[in-house]
């Protein structure tokens, strides 16, 4: 995510699929206001990349999973 908000593009947002992750990720809405968190709980991989896709508001997407 902060290679992301990182990029020397400065109208950029970075959509977080919440899939269910113990704890949540709520908190990370505060890192930078450019980041929008979007519940999608226990549908698996595909479904929150669809879901993360329909959320983007930006003309190009790139998806980036939590473990790349």
């Amino acid at each position: 995510m902060r290679s992301a908000l990182d990029q020397t593009v400065s109208d950029i947002e970075v959509v977080v699929v919440d899939d269910g992750v113990p704890g949540g990720l709520s908190a990370l809405s505060d890192i930078d206001a450019r980041v929008r968190i979007v519940a999608n709980p226990a549908k698996g991989g595909s479904a929150a990349r669809n879901t993360g896709l329909a959320a983007a508001r930006g003309r190009y997407v790139a998806q980036l999973d939590d473990d790349d």
